[in-house]
């Protein structure tokens, strides 16, 4: 979820896609209405639009995808993207990320374990809002668009 200004969420197209059949779902917070399971393997469900932050755990496998919809759809700027989402079993300890020089503004959702020591070049990231009760925080972060991206 990209801001929309200070730390507020726009809203997005989250999808989940199973890889076994009977796969439930699991939603921390829960969300009101959201699907408690996927029939089939390869079939989806879609929570849309949220801004919800959740952890989902699932009995199967799972893709997890946010499709951000573009500045049209509301919630200010922002053109058409595509994420997917990292289990935690494959959180690292260190990433690169490329954000173009030429955009007005570029975003990252960062997310770690509460009270983790989180840099972004080199300075501590402090504004982590905690998702329910998960364990987790998450933090929405502008990239500087200064130097070689």
């Amino acid at each position: 979820l990209i801001p929309t200004g200070g730390n507020t969420p726009k809203a997005e197209v989250v999808r989940i896609v199973a890889t076994a059949p009977n796969t439930t779902l699991t939603y921390t917070p829960p969300i009101a209405g959201a699907p408690a399971s996927i029939a089939a393997a390869g079939a989806y469900v879609e929570l849309t639009p949220t801004a919800a932050d959740f952890r989902l755990e699932s009995s199967e496998k799972v893709l997890v995808m946010q499709y951000m919809q573009g500045q049209n759809a509301g919630g200010n700027s922002g053109d058409p993207a595509m994420a997917f989402s990292v289990p935690t079993q494959q959180y690292r300890t260190n990433y690169l990320v490329h954000a173009p020089t030429n955009y007005q503004q570029s975003y990252a959702n960062v997310m770690a374990p509460n009270g983790a020591n989180i840099t972004l070049d080199g300075a501590a990231i402090t504004n982590w809002t905690a998702i329910g009760a998960t364990g987790y925080s998450v933090a929405r972060v502008t990239l500087s668009n200064a130097g070689d991206g």
